[in-house]
């Protein structure tokens, strides 16, 4: 579906003058913002402050869907990597741009920490994952104005994720040593503005990196547990990850 609220009422009003039965909005767990806490698939607008263009744009989608009178389904989705048996993927995106970092850091002796801000919670799920959950959800009858939010149930921090990225690249581990105001006070260093980017990673990934609530999947879980769709755990898959990257992208 189109990116923010002008282009959704588009898809909107098509649906309408169409009569389609019912609006599928693929969304995402951005529209949580900055909310603290567990943000359950019956949640939306919940007065948080949505500091990024991604977030407004995601929310104000949502709401035109939600706003239009049409039956409609959510999927909101989290970080979406490569496919869990082959690593293919078609954007860098989320981790992605961290994996030139970790390469430059595998020249480093392993016994030396990288020593990096807190960058919180995330939430990473492979694609197969999705798109198999998104085909099995959408075929089902009922569920009229209903969320799924498709993420992994487990909690992991993002310097956990990128740690199994690390161990793949032969990098010393990741660990954070500073809270975020500290990231802050770095970006001031004269040069970090221009450094940052030459290693991949762009300075809003890292200026809103952080996730601050988890996210309740009740809904979606409880759909697919009559099937075999399940969110691998990311350890069972970074190897493949990181292969696919190495021998495509580097």
């Amino acid at each position: 579906m189109a990116e923010g609220g002008d282009g959704t009422r588009h898809v909107v009003d098509v649906a309408a003058n169409l009569k389609a039965g019912l609006l599928h909005h693929v969304s995402t767990v951005e529209v949580a913002g900055s909310f603290e806490g567990l943000f359950t698939e019956d949640m939306f607008d919940q007065g948080q402050a949505l500091t990024t263009p991604l977030q407004r744009a995601k929310f104000e989608a949502e709401r035109v869907v939600r706003e239009s009178g049409l039956s409609w389904r959510v999927y909101r989705t989290p970080i979406v990597v490569g496919h869990s048996r082959t690593g293919e993927f078609d954007r860098i995106d989320g981790p992605y741009y961290f994996f030139r970092l970790l390469r430059m850091a595998a020249q480093l002796p392993r016994i030396l920490p990288v020593l990096v801000p807190k960058l919180g919670e995330t939430n990473m799920v492979p694609v197969d994952f999705v798109t198999r959950a998104l085909d099995y959800l959408a075929h089902q009858p009922g569920s009229d104005k209903t969320t799924f939010h498709l993420v992994d149930p487990r909690q992991q921090t993002a310097v956990e994720a990128l740690n199994l990225f690390a161990d793949e690249a032969g990098a010393p581990h990741l660990v954070e040593v500073m809270p975020k105001r500290g990231l802050d006070m770095m970006l001031r260093v004269p040069g970090a503005h221009r450094l940052l980017p030459r290693v991949g990673v762009p300075l809003d990934v890292l200026e809103h990196s952080e996730f601050t609530c988890r996210f309740d999947a009740g809904h979606a879980t409880g759909a697919l547990a009559v099937t075999d769709i399940k969110v691998p755990p990311l350890a069972a898959y970074a190897p493949i990850i990181w292969k696919y990257w190495i021998e495509n992208w580097v």
